[in-house]
């Protein structure tokens, strides 16, 4: 908060025995934070697994064939399908872990 100019006018009629101030305010805000979002990556080496891609289409085709009846608006239909496409991958795959590569290595 920077006061830049401030002013007083003691004659002014008010009908009260106080001062009016006129003031100058500089104020400077700061941003908000905004939160970033943490994006979820699935483990999808596992769809190289026969078994486990079997399992994941049919989890998929489970979750996707009430959609398909349903003659709901475009904007519903996209974010039930993320919603379904992201608990299919939850269930079937699981959150990949992450792998961390040494910075310096040998071949250097």
């Amino acid at each position: 908060l920077n006061l830049a100019r401030t002013r007083t006018f003691p004659g002014a009629d008010v009908g009260s025995d106080h001062d009016l101030v006129m003031t100058t305010l500089t104020l400077r805000l700061k941003t908000p934070q905004r939160k970033e979002r943490v994006r979820v990556h699935y483990d999808t080496d596992k769809l190289r697994e026969p078994s486990i891609l079997a399992a994941f289409q049919a989890e998929i085709g489970g979750r996707f064939a009430p959609l398909l009846a349903d003659n709901a608006e475009e904007d519903t239909l996209a974010a039930e399908a993320e919603t379904n496409l992201k608990a299919a991958a939850e269930t079937v795959l699981g959150k990949a872990r992450r792998t961390k590569h040494p910075w310096i290595t040998a071949k250097a």
